[in-house]
């Protein structure tokens, strides 16, 4: 492709758009439905890249936002958080005032999970085996009553009543 052809002719499309790459960036799309959206190839789109390093910081930094608000989030939901809301009452006489809402989201295990499985895999990884234990002898409990009519708890340190 020459640089006259469609390359050349997507720069100043691309500066138009400059605050919808931004944005696009930020909701998630990925490369390809950029390019669809700025009606540009993937080809075209990577050369821009190349040639204006201040797009590739835009896309990239925009993509950076995003991950780290998507971090935040599943942090305050692996490790439980409060959250404040109000709530409008209104009273029978017609007036009305505002409740301050002070509400706990307890830690969801599924992403504590996800997070320890991605921080740590080496500890939190899920082997698919038994996990191998201390081998301890067998609790065992007498529950027959004692002949001599005793009914005191037996000290399991001392074996004595």
């Amino acid at each position: 492709m020459s640089r006259r052809g469609p390359l050349v002719r997507a720069v100043p499309l691309l500066q138009e758009k400059r605050e919808d790459i931004r944005t696009w960036c930020r909701e998630g799309v990925t490369p390809q439905e950029l390019c669809v959206k700025l009606g540009v190839t993937m080809r075209q789109l990577e050369r821009l890249m190349d040639e204006s390093p201040e797009l590739k910081d835009l896309i990239e930094m925009s993509k950076d936002i995003v991950d780290y608000r998507v971090e935040g989030s599943l942090y305050r939901q692996a490790t439980g958080y409060f959250e404040e809301s109000s709530e409008t009452i209104i009273h029978p006489d017609g007036t009305q005032s505002t409740k301050l809402i002070h509400k706990y989201y307890p830690p969801n295990i599924a992403a504590t999970q996800f997070w320890l499985k991605n921080r740590q895999p080496d500890r939190w990884r899920e082997n698919g085996g038994v996990v191998e234990q201390e081998e301890k002898p067998p609790l065992i409990i007498n529950l027959t009553p004692p002949e001599d009519g005793d009914q005191s708890i037996p000290d399991p340190e001392s074996g004595t009543s």
